[in-house]
């Protein structure tokens, strides 16, 4: 029971944490920009994914896939848009 508890405190740790950089990120507009940057390098799509593939497979070394996800969420989702693919 203990343990558990631990686990749903550090869930809920890295939950907030991820709202907080969410808002921040929000507030810079760095997502928009990022993406701005990515399409204007002129890459087709194909190349940006394997780069954040990439990304995600470097910091999967270091970080939890669930703090990993909810923190790149919001960096990538614009930029998955910005150059056509679906985001669904």
């Amino acid at each position: 029971l203990i343990e558990t508890i631990r686990l749903v405190g550090l869930v809920f740790v890295i939950m907030i944490g991820a709202m907080i950089f969410s808002v921040f990120l929000a507030l810079t507009k760095i997502p928009m920009d990022l993406a701005s940057t990515l399409v204007d390098l002129g890459l087709s799509p194909i190349p940006i994914m394997i780069l954040i593939l990439l990304a995600f497979i470097i910091l999967g070394c270091v970080i939890d896939s669930l703090a990993l996800i909810l923190l790149m969420t919001p960096l990538i989702f614009p930029v998955i848009e910005r150059v056509g693919f679906d985001p669904i």
